[in-house]
């Protein structure tokens, strides 16, 4: 961050500091619920297509059921 002008930089850190321990809940939570995908047979074959064709890269983890569940 050394390109950063200095009010910028002090900001930056000031919210990285006052956001770290919300931060690592939020990490924590998405690696404990990682592994859990769902019920997706209880979404409508309209909703998953246009889930799936916003994934790009992951779709064919996702029509595997290989995929994590963000929502």
């Amino acid at each position: 961050m050394s390109n950063l002008n200095d009010t910028l930089h002090r900001v930056t850190q000031r919210v990285i500091e006052n956001s770290r321990a919300s931060r690592a809940a939020y990490l924590e939570l998405i690696a404990r619920e990682g592994d859990d995908m769902g019920e997706r047979s209880a979404v409508s074959c309209s909703n998953l297509a246009h889930a799936y064709a916003g994934a790009l890269e992951d779709q064919a983890a996702l029509l595997a059921g290989r995929g994590a569940n963000t929502g």
